[in-house]
């Protein structure tokens, strides 16, 4: 029991079907009109709208493999997890693990039955993101002890709390449009070629007890697996 293979219409988080997904996006766009008047409200509503098109598109576009967390790191050296899946179930270096609302990370090591997978909050980590409202194009990298950090945005760019911000696709490590989290900060000062944001993520990694592996998406510079 410790992994299934399924597409994510079966179950998640209580959705159980993908004509589920689609009645409560229908109730979101509702809701996000409806809410207008509020702004708060409203980003809350469209971030939980985005999470639930990524389970969707998780849904209709990939296979998956559920796993449960096992571990975590020792230190605060390194930001990972220890899953309860490896090479035994087709796991690869570079899949890409969410936890069907946010993207959680990458598999950096493979073992034949389990996985390790590197954070998004790891200052290792370097994702290709962008910012849903302005479309601008950055690099999110962790943060030691910190939220994460959007980098590397052009200055002219209108930034603001609350914005989404999503995986951008480019190089081919990731796919397109994954929830990463929202704009908490942001730094701008006219003297720097680039202004910097900080984001919360959408994963409680504090909680991370169930994951999925993304199974036929593998980085094009993913490495072999170890024994």
């Amino acid at each position: 029991t410790n992994a299934i293979v399924l597409p994510l219409e079966r179950a998640w988080y209580g959705v159980t079907n993908y004509e589920d997904l689609e009645r409560e996006n229908a109730q979101l766009r509702s809701q996000i009109e409806q809410m207008k008047g509020s702004e708060i409200e409203a980003r809350s509503a469209v971030l939980q709208y985005h999470e639930l098109l990524q389970q969707t598109k998780l849904a209709s576009n990939y296979e998956v493999v559920t796993a449960e967390v096992i571990g975590q790191s020792p230190s605060n050296y390194q930001q990972t997890v220890e899953i309860s899946v490896g090479s035994n179930r087709g796991i690869k270096v570079g899949m890409p693990v969410t936890d069907g609302a946010g993207l959680i990370g990458r598999i950096t090591r493979v073992f034949a039955t389990r996985g390790i997978v590197l954070l998004i909050t790891d200052p290792g980590s370097a994702v290709n993101a962008l910012v849903q409202g302005s479309r601008v194009l950055g690099v999110l990298q962790g943060v030691d002890g910190g939220n994460p950090q959007i980098k590397y945005l052009t200055q002219d760019a209108v930034i603001s709390p609350g914005d989404i911000v999503l995986t951008s696709g480019l190089g081919g490590s990731l796919p397109k449009g994954l929830v990463i989290g929202q704009i908490l900060k942001v730094r701008h000062r006219d003297y720097e070629m680039f202004q910097e944001a900080e984001v919360r993520p959408t994963v409680n990694f504090g909680r991370l007890e169930l994951v999925l592996v993304i199974t036929d998406f593998t980085a094009a510079d993913a490495g072999s697996t170890s024994p």
